[in-house]
């Protein structure tokens, strides 16, 4: 299955990261912070089987969670997961 349109396609919105199949799955591939606060590569799931009929979807979904994560990180300080106050 092709993925590399998609992956460009949400480059050319700003999204970095890449959409990868994975046992017959889609899921996100992309750098984010953890509850821990340590930034790694992760995989998101994106609950989808992996066929071309489904990448139209994927995208959207993709588009959603990182509007998600900008969302919730604009503005925010985020402290060490179990410090604090």
């Amino acid at each position: 299955m092709l993925l590399d349109p998609v992956t460009r396609s949400l480059r050319a919105r700003g999204i970095k990261g890449s959409l990868d199949a994975v046992s017959d799955r889609l899921f996100w591939r992309c750098t984010a912070t953890g509850v821990d606060g340590v930034r790694k590569s992760r995989r998101i799931t994106l609950g989808l089987p992996a066929n071309p009929g489904m990448l139209i979807e994927a995208e959207s979904r993709v588009v959603a969670l990182a509007a998600e994560i900008a969302r919730t990180r604009v503005g925010e300080d985020h402290p060490p997961a179990g410090g604090g106050d």
